[in-house]
């Protein structure tokens, strides 16, 4: 086993090349390795660095890593973490049709503190949303005087987000 940590460790550290993701080929081999183990080490890695490029190659590698609970650990990530780490994981989130996820979303979009995180959400919703959480968004637009780091106010993505939903479940307004 210290073989395997050896291995993902240097894998993640890498040669020093400053590429915050890992190729299609690292996350095959990860892949191969058992995904308990390699996602313990790469949780291990992520949150003991100082290290940004190492930091977000971990947190790559576990996005990539088969049949590891990716959703659950976004969630986990997000209540722990910095606002830009928060942001990301509302990115991230987006990725999964999970109702977790969704559901995650549409908690943040309501309660996040940071307006950046909550116009995160709102744009994620967008993308991955479905009727259950357009309360969730009707809430932010109408209560929500927020806005993101550069002046877009988070009501009228919420707006938005709402529409792009109920297009693509073919609702009229």
């Amino acid at each position: 086993m210290d073989n395997i940590v050896k291995t993902v460790t240097a894998l993640i550290i890498g040669d020093g090349t400053p590429s915050v993701e890992i190729s299609a080929q690292e996350a095959d081999f990860l892949n191969s390795l058992p995904t308990s183990h390699v996602a313990s080490i790469l949780k291990d890695i992520f949150h003991s660095t100082t290290d940004l490029v190492v930091e977000s190659r971990s947190f790559d590698a576990l996005l990539k890593l088969r049949d590891f609970d990716r959703v659950g650990f976004l969630i986990d990530l997000y209540d722990m973490s910095s606002i830009d780490w928060r942001c990301a994981c509302c990115r991230h989130l987006v990725e999964f049709p999970d109702k977790r996820a969704v559901s995650k979303l549409a908690s943040i979009v309501q309660n996040d503190p940071d307006p950046d995180v909550r116009y995160s959400a709102a744009e994620a919703l967008a993308e991955s949303g479905d009727l259950a959480v357009i309360d969730a968004l009707k809430y932010a637009k109408e209560n929500d005087q927020g806005m993101d780091y550069e002046g877009f106010p988070i009501k009228n993505i919420a707006e938005r987000a709402i529409q792009k939903i109920r297009d693509r479940e073919g609702m009229v307004k």
